[in-house]
């Protein structure tokens, strides 16, 4: 996995096979991270700190999106936040965005373009 513009947390370059893994370290919140790829729910499979992960499938020249939303629940903490790490198992590893508490939606979106087979 690449990250073609390392000032844009949002978007990524693929290969075809290629699992992708987005991991959320919940600080001061508990974990309330949801994420679609493609319209899919990805299921948590990191308990406390919310991990997910998809294979791509599309071919090059296509690309894949991801839609995440992180939940800040009533009481929590002003200096709450969610930091986000996604990397690629054919390598690149990479800080995805910060979510804020003070975040207007607590939403963003993610695409990881598919540029090579595997």
């Amino acid at each position: 996995m690449k990250q073609p513009d390392p000032s844009n947390p949002f978007k990524f370059e693929v290969n075809t096979g290629e699992v992708v893994t987005m991991v959320f370290t919940p600080i001061g919140v508990g974990p309330f991270v949801d994420i679609a790829v493609d319209g899919e729910s990805l299921p948590n499979t990191g308990g406390a700190t919310p991990t997910f992960m998809f294979s791509v499938t599309k071919s090059v020249g296509q690309t894949h999106f991801g839609h995440a939303r992180c939940d800040f629940p009533a009481g929590t903490g002003s200096d709450a936040k969610y930091k986000s790490k996604i990397s690629g198992s054919l390598g690149g590893s990479f800080d995805g965005p910060t979510i804020f508490k003070d975040d207007p939606s607590g939403e963003f979106d993610l695409q990881w373009k598919v540029t090579a087979a595997q």
